[in-house]
């Protein structure tokens, strides 16, 4: 139903005719005496997202990073997730500097820098003189997740 340019009710017929559907699912995989090939066109990204999918954590912490605009609480749990599964080495190997990890958590528990979209309520430490920017912020929680998941995939 819809209206004509006077403002008369018509009505619109749409004829259907015949359709088809198709579906294809999987792959084909070269096999040489029964033994799968390597898939050639794989490459190292390939490798990368099937180590992040063989971690809850780590498929979150990629989920969380991959969006446009993470709040400061999502940038914060991926980091304390990647900060829980390896401990020092994100300082140790040099994946992000103590220095940018102490001002990110520092500003993202700020009240005082953020206000509502600051994770506590309460500043712990008090807030940093110059508190990170979120799309800073944003860049080096991507950096980390990024190098945790390329070590992860390299320790295969």
């Amino acid at each position: 139903m819809g209206l004509d340019s006077s403002g008369e009710v018509v009505s619109t017929v749409v004829p259907t005719g015949t359709a088809e559907c198709r579906a294809k699912g999987g792959r084909v995989t070269v096999a040489i005496n029964g033994v799968p090939q390597p898939d050639q066109r794989a490459g190292q990204l390939a490798r990368l997202l099937m180590t992040a999918a063989s971690s809850t954590a780590m498929s979150d912490a990629l989920a969380i990073v991959g969006r446009v605009s993470p709040s400061w609480s999502e940038l914060y749990l991926a980091y304390e997730l990647v900060e829980s599964n390896t401990g020092g080495r994100m300082y140790s190997e040099g994946w992000i500097d103590r220095t940018e990890g102490t001002l990110f958590a520092r500003t993202a528990n700020s009240y005082t820098a953020l206000g509502r979209e600051g994770r506590h309520g309460k500043d712990r430490g008090g807030a940093p003189a110059i508190p990170m920017a979120r799309a800073d912020a944003t860049q080096l929680v991507r950096r980390l997740v990024s190098a945790w998941i390329t070590s992860e995939a390299s320790d295969l």
